[in-house]
């Protein structure tokens, strides 16, 4: 056997595959779905995606108009995150803060006081699983506040 002829090959094999791998983008994720509030879309809201547990990252966050979002994360953060759910007053409807602020780092969207309770942002307990390529997920939320 010539270990020279094999030892070539084995190094020509290592490259081909190293350079196969090159150049391909990390594949990113795209969550798609609804919010409803006591059965009613949510007419404007900011959702929020934060990486839980071993799933490491930079939080995710769009815009949620008449109950539908669209976020696209091309950071490919996967896994577990926790959902949070903030929707403010305007500033003409603003009732004075009386929420505690979140430790840095983990700040809500500004915009005026808060519409949802606790239980949907500040303090969520909603989590939803991140894959790659295409998501779906739907919140219906139900409270007593409004």
């Amino acid at each position: 056997m010539d270990y020279f002829k094999l030892g070539i090959r084995m190094i020509v094999t290592l490259y081909v595959g190293t350079i196969a791998g090159c150049g391909s983008p990390p594949e990113g994720a795209r969550v798609t779905g609804s919010v409803t509030l006591n059965g009613d879309p949510l007419p404007k809201a900011t959702i929020v995606f934060r990486p839980m547990a071993r799933a490491t990252g930079q939080s995710t966050e769009g815009e949620v108009l008449d109950g539908k979002f669209d976020v696209r994360q091309e950071s490919g953060v996967f896994g577990r995150h926790r959902v949070e759910i903030y929707a403010h007053r305007s500033a003409a409807q603003r009732e004075p803060a009386t929420q505690e602020p979140l430790p840095p780092g983990q700040q809500p969207p500004s915009g005026g006081s808060q519409v949802l309770p606790d239980q949907f942002n500040r303090f969520s307990s909603l989590t939803f699983d991140i894959l790659p390529g295409e998501n779906r997920a739907d919140f219906e939320l139900v409270s007593q506040l409004r």
